[in-house]
């Protein structure tokens, strides 16, 4: 069965027990997720699917969401990935080509939320900061900018303690540890609850909200709302000619530039909600409704209002995950393997970056081999930094570089003396080693010979004037050279017979 369902401007989909992830409607963008592009459906304006389709790729999301033509998903590794329509950069994998596959958001690892806003897409870190990325053009990306879109995520200025956040159509607003929301972007209906209508690229405080336990910023895009833990609800915005159509919830049609209650909810004859858990190994819960993930488990949250009415859900908390980042740098080449058999890490020579997600608190080993050529320099992060083993345990995401660096010519077996009779061919070889790629150059008495560039040279048919000559051959590459010891050539006269 379904465990959470979302719905985005045109389509809708759901998680399902089983880990799957399951869309339906307008697929003109790809926001399906299926890698195509549907089938033809009376809104002739785009191609969809009537009926559910299996987003590819995406295995035990976290959380979903869904903005107005792209979706996103959450994964347990703290990754985000989103697909549909990228045309303000709001899939955040740095183009604005629309995917109709999923397409990792860069540089956004240990997220704990997502949201879609209309055309962008936000995510709260572990460490309480929130990133935004895609459209910007009323400051919805919250970093202080407005009008530039951004597809790499951007941090949104002053937030360090974001539990969750919700995007609109040109707004965002982000629900803090203490009770507090705090809004950025388009305010001309009042929908960031600050007692004005000036819009703010950076987040300002909703006025007169505390106790907050979830928000909900329309994309409709002129109004948001907050649950508060005493059970009552509160919203604030629709101002201007046509906006207010009652959505605040008041009794009223006339929007609002702070916060008003809902009618019949707590504060207006509402009842107090208390919070209980059946399993305090596995999360704690406080007065506000905030649960803490503690351990890997499920647990049974109950809500109970004053009238004994109550409500239960299934809680899962899974194992916190890190990435784990292997990148090289240096002129030189090598592998860098984990522990594990097999490595879950192993970059060859020609891998360049490789990443991994590990739960928290493993353990785990890097070593680092140099190829033919080049020399293993040392580590970089995770607290290494000699050449030998990088040892870490997990605890936050993680990068380590290595440094290889490449090795100047070597000459393993330097050139041989050699004796011919005069009329004969001599022959001089050199074995070398070090960085790719080796270059050579033979010199007689000092002096380069033409086209003497391998590693082995073949004189012309020798005379009686060549006796006694002096070979040697210079080693190169991008590090340094080496020379060769002297060899030396003897020339013998012929003896004939009588």
């Amino acid at each position: 069965g379904a465990v959470s369902v979302v719905t985005g401007g045109y389509h809708t989909c759901a998680l399902l027990g089983d880990g799957t992830m399951w869309c339906w409607g307008r697929n003109a963008d790809g926001q399906l997720g299926d890698g195509t592009a549907g089938t033809q459906c009376a809104y002739t304006t785009g191609r969809c699917s009537p009926t559910p389709v299996r987003v590819g790729g995406i295995t035990s999301p976290a959380a979903i969401t869904a903005g107005g033509y792209h979706t996103c998903a959450l994964l347990g590794d703290g990754t985000v990935w989103c697909w549909g329509r990228n045309g303000q950069g709001q899939l955040g994998d740095g183009t604005i080509t629309n995917s109709s596959s999923p397409v990792r958001a860069g540089g956004i690892t240990g997220a704990v939320a997502v949201s879609g806003g209309f055309y962008h897409t936000c995510a709260v870190l572990g460490d309480g900061t929130v990133q935004c990325w895609g459209e910007n053009i009323e400051g919805q990306l919250g970093d202080g900018t407005s009008g530039r879109s951004s597809s790499p995520p951007v941090h949104v200025s002053g937030i360090s303690s974001a539990v969750a956040v919700s995007g609109g159509y040109r707004h965002t607003c982000a629900l803090l540890g203490d009770g507090t929301v705090q809004c950025w972007g388009r305010n001309l209906e009042g929908q960031l609850g600050d007692g004005t209508t000036t819009s703010s690229p950076t987040p300002v405080r909703v006025g007169g909200i505390t106790g907050a336990v979830a928000i909900a910023a329309g994309q409709g895009g002129v109004h948001t709302c907050a649950l508060l833990a005493d059970g009552s609800v509160k919203c604030w915005g629709a101002l201007g000619a046509g906006n207010a159509v009652g959505q605040l919830g008041n009794g009223s049609t006339t929007g609002s530039a702070t916060p008003v209650t809902m009618t019949g909810t707590g504060g207006t004859g509402g009842t107090a909600v208390t919070w209980a858990n059946s399993n305090t190994t596995v999360a704690t819960i406080d007065a506000t409704g905030l649960a803490t993930g503690r351990s890997a488990g499920t647990t049974t949250i109950t809500a109970t209002d004053g009238s004994g009415a109550n409500a239960t859900t299934t809680l899962t908390v899974r194992q916190q995950t890190f990435i784990l980042t292997v990148t090289k740098a240096g002129t030189g080449s090598g592998t860098v393997t984990s522990s594990e058999s097999p490595p879950r890490i192993n970059c060859d020579p020609t891998c360049s970056t490789s990443s991994v997600s590990y739960e928290s608190g493993a353990g785990v080993t890097l070593t680092a081999s140099a190829a033919s050529g080049s020399t293993f320099a040392g580590w970089n992060g995770a607290g290494c930094s000699s050449t030998g083993a990088c040892t870490m345990t997990m605890s936050a995401p993680t990068t380590v570089t290595a440094t290889f660096a490449s090795v100047s010519p070597t000459i393993t077996s330097q050139p041989a003396s050699q004796t011919v009779t005069a009329g004969q061919t001599a022959t001089f070889s050199v074995t070398a080693t070090g960085a790719a790629p080796l270059s050579y150059q033979w010199q007689r008495a000092g002096v380069p010979i033409s086209g003497a560039t391998s590693a082995s040279y073949t004189t012309p048919p020798t005379t009686t004037a060549d006796n006694g000559g002096q070979f040697v051959v210079v080693v190169r590459n991008s590090v340094g050279s080496v020379t060769s010891d002297a060899a030396t050539l003897t020339v013998n006269v012929p003896r004939f017979a009588l």
